[in-house]
């Protein structure tokens, strides 16, 4: 059976318990998507602190030790990208699945 939606166009027809079955499971994965950017957002503070630290060190060393400290900084750097890039994907993915499953409605 199809039935006529509010913008003209012609869909399968689904009872309301199962559109808002699907609203439960949109509203589920965007809660852990929240709760999945939180994390990745607190490992990139504690990254930018044990930046701040070795920038500081790195103000005090010479010599030998002055390579490896900021070949730590560089990989923190990379990590620090890597969970932004992550957290902006997971938003995408949030924006994707909201706006989608609304725009069959």
């Amino acid at each position: 059976m199809k039935i006529t939606n509010f913008k003209g166009n012609e869909e399968p027809f689904r009872p309301i318990s199962k559109k808002i079955s699907d609203l439960v499971k949109i509203e589920e994965e965007t809660e852990r998507l929240r709760k999945a950017n939180n994390k990745l957002q607190e490992q990139i503070n504690n990254l930018e602190q044990r930046k701040t630290s070795l920038v500081q060190c790195l103000q005090n060393v010479e010599g030998a030790n002055k390579p490896d400290i900021e070949e730590k900084l560089a990989d923190i750097d990379q990590k620090i990208l890597q969970l932004k890039a992550e957290i902006e994907e997971n938003k995408e993915f949030c924006l994707d699945i909201n706006y989608g499953y609304r725009e069959r409605l």
